[in-house]
């Protein structure tokens, strides 16, 4: 969520040059590729199955920058410069405001619920990015949010600035559990 890849892109016998380094994600779901830009004046651009890349010429948004791409629960979730946006099918984009007062840093799909960790390490969760309910955690963890279908957690976190990595873990979204990290493994 946020961090930029290095790779090339044909777009087709009509393609114009671009740096390697023009994209700052990409995602893919329901044989569909979005990639998202930060420094190209086209910031968003699709693939749907064996067609070429077409370049999203008004995302009904407006955009300077495309930070980040996440594809979870059938949308595309992208953090853009003015706010936060999603897509079903990567060509129409809709703008969501997250709970009043915060960014949204990561994005994750678990149990029925979006949940959303923020800027200043709170967790929301929200059915439609409409109406969000605060998540309670015994302690505000940092780091990154990942799911699948069995668990909820933050990998590498910290409670506090001098604290060791922690795996920070719920199985339903409501009681959540720690362990620290054991790195005794490494050479």
């Amino acid at each position: 969520w946020g961090d930029t890849y290095k790779m090339s892109l044909y777009l087709g016998p009509n393609s114009v040059g671009l740096d390697i380094y023009d994209f700052s994600g990409i995602a893919f779901g329901n044989n569909t590729f979005v990639l998202v830009s930060s420094t190209l004046n086209t910031k968003i651009l699709y693939k749907v199955g064996t067609n070429d890349w077409q370049y999203l010429v008004n995302p009904n948004i407006p955009i300077s920058a495309v930070s980040s791409i996440k594809y979870c629960n059938n949308r595309f979730i992208a953090r853009y410069d003015g706010g936060h946006m999603y897509s079903l099918n990567g060509i129409t984009w809709t703008k969501f405001l997250p709970p009043s007062g915060y960014t949204v840093e990561s994005v994750e799909y678990f149990k029925g619920k979006y949940y959303l960790q923020t800027s200043s390490s709170t967790l929301h969760s929200t059915l439609d990015f409409i109406a969000y309910t605060q998540v309670t955690l015994p302690s505000v963890p940092r780091g990154e949010l990942y799911s699948n279908a069995n668990i909820l957690c933050f990998v590498n976190a910290r409670l506090n600035p001098n604290d060791i990595d922690k795996l920070v873990y719920s199985f339903n979204g409501i009681n959540w559990y720690y362990k620290t990290a054991d790195y005794s493994y490494r050479f």
